[in-house]
């Protein structure tokens, strides 16, 4: 879709460019076609002035003109307070950008030191999942859990000579 950029009120033209060849910096146009529109300088056709006799422009006025996606051509004045640098404009809006840009470091840094932490939390689980042992063979359980059952059938029968249920005798108690 092309966007008219700027409008000369005095030859009543109207430079229509592509948006990306607009170089914002320099604000050059790189490419782009010219359109006249009138015979005449533009004049104000509103309804407070009679449509027959349009009323010339200011040379001082600037219009703006832009296009929809119907094809409707739309002329704008662009108001004094957008043409013109208000006192402190330039200062205002240079310390928004140094804030904005002091911003986006914070950010950035924020977000590296977010990186960092979660990379060292990473390597700390998988070091504690390296050092865990590995897990006993069923060999190594059978001995362990023979252990644990002569272990308790001995405090049982202590526990049983301690209540007078059982006296001490020369069998021992049958093995499972």
């Amino acid at each position: 879709m092309l966007t008219i950029v700027s409008s000369k009120v005095q030859r009543s033209v109207i430079d229509i460019v592509d948006p990306p060849t607009i170089v914002s910096s320099t604000r050059h146009l790189l490419c782009g076609l010219t359109c006249n529109i009138a015979t005449v300088p533009l004049g104000c056709t509103s309804r407070e002035h009679k449509p027959s006799r349009p009323t010339p422009q200011k040379s001082k006025q600037q219009l703006l003109a832009a296009s929809d996606k119907v094809g409707t051509l739309h002329i704008l004045e662009v108001p004094w307070t957008l043409r013109n640098i208000s006192h402190g404009e330039v200062s205002s809006v240079s310390s928004y950008f140094e804030r904005e840009d002091r911003r986006q470091e914070y950010q950035e840094t924020r977000v590296s030191f977010h990186q960092q932490n979660k990379q060292k939390l990473e390597a700390e689980e998988a070091e504690r999942k390296m050092a865990q042992p590995p897990e006993p063979t069923t060999e190594e359980l059978e001995v362990t859990m023979k252990g644990l059952w002569v272990e308790y059938v001995e405090n049982e029968k202590k526990f049983l000579m301690e209540l007078g249920l059982l006296e001490e005798s020369d069998e021992p108690l049958p093995e499972v």
